[in-house]
């Protein structure tokens, strides 16, 4: 799991709020197991529940990638943590054989 960040600062009254915009990406190629691949959705949910989502400070982007990218949720798709984790939940799990995993491919993708 690769987990990019881009913070940024704004002054609201007389306080500095941080805010962050988190992209997680997960490798959905067999290259793990099914088992390697629920242990991994588990604690990206569990990441989601702890970060302070419903107020607006923290907004998160799910990919998945192997041969190419899938874009499960964007920054501004969802504004609570629980949305979030039902989107995961509701997720298909197949994954793709292996030798499909492209991390360039995926890396060119983050850079647009």
């Amino acid at each position: 799991m690769l987990l990019f960040h881009t913070p940024c600062l704004y002054l609201h009254s007389e306080h500095v709020s941080a805010l962050l915009d988190l992209v997680i990406v997960a490798d959905k190629s067999e290259s793990l197991s099914r088992a390697d691949h629920f242990k991994l959705y588990k604690l990206i949910k569990k990441l989601i529940a702890h970060l302070d989502v419903d107020s607006g400070a923290v907004r998160i982007a799910f990919v998945e990638y192997s041969d190419d990218e899938l874009v499960r949720f964007n920054l501004q798709q969802f504004s609570t943590s629980a949305s979030m984790i039902e989107a995961i939940d509701n997720m298909d799990m197949k994954l793709v054989p292996p030798g499909g995993t492209n991390t360039g491919i995926l890396l060119l993708f983050l850079n647009k």
